[in-house]
């Protein structure tokens, strides 16, 4: 799905239920202009998100992140309940959104900043593409510890395994599908990675401070 004109009327109409007109047409066009009308419905939302959170009183943040994922996401609900560790078995786009949102989520209710979100969401989106291009799939394990406020984030999958991991860790490997890249860039938005593969499949851990 992309930004068009409709999601961005609807967005207005959920915006100014918490802010005045003229600073939700500004959120908005803020987070169009900085990410332009072909880039995903996700990148935009945190765009919108992260402009918002300055007008809104902290308060009301996780009732307005509802709204608007709302409009952006339709019906997709993540559970409100206090199972911690979750889970989320990944095999197809729209479960993979699903993991997202919920790791945004932990972030959020955990008093973490919308940038801390934003990585988190970004680094489990790089997982998650990887496993359903190579494996077909995969399963997403999320836990939140409280006591120090760490987010760990599991994704593992069933796939043949990742040829070359070092020389790609080492930064002298580029697949034409961008797989090095990516596990390099969560390497980095992460506070600790670790993986491990085999013949057998992949799991890889990446934990983050909030």
């Amino acid at each position: 799905m992309h930004v068009n004109e409709s999601l961005e009327r609807r967005l207005f109409g959920a915006l100014v239920q918490y802010t005045s007109e003229p600073t939700a047409r500004g959120i908005l066009q803020r987070a169009r202009k900085h990410h332009g009308r072909k880039r995903t419905t996700e990148a935009y939302f945190d765009m919108v998100m992260f402009g918002a959170k300055l007008f809104v009183e902290d308060a009301r943040h996780n009732e307005m992140a509802e709204s608007l994922q709302q409009v952006c996401f339709g019906s997709i609900r993540v559970a409100q309940g206090h199972q911690n560790p979750h889970e989320v078995e990944v095999r197809d786009e729209h479960s993979s959104r699903r993991a997202r949102l919920l790791v945004r989520r932990l972030v959020r209710d955990a008093g973490g900043r919308e940038l801390t979100a934003v990585r988190a969401a970004t680094a489990l989106s790089e997982l998650t593409r990887n496993a359903l291009m190579y494996a077909g799939g995969g399963w997403v394990k999320v836990e939140m510890n409280d006591r120090d406020r760490r987010l760990r984030v599991i994704v593992r999958d069933e796939g043949t395994g990742i040829d070359d991991l070092e020389l790609i860790l080492a930064g002298g490997y580029r697949s034409r599908t961008g797989l090095g890249r990516g596990l390099l860039g969560v390497r980095k938005l992460a506070d600790h990675f670790h993986i491990q593969t085999s013949a057998s499949g992949t799991t890889i851990c990446f934990e983050m401070l909030v």
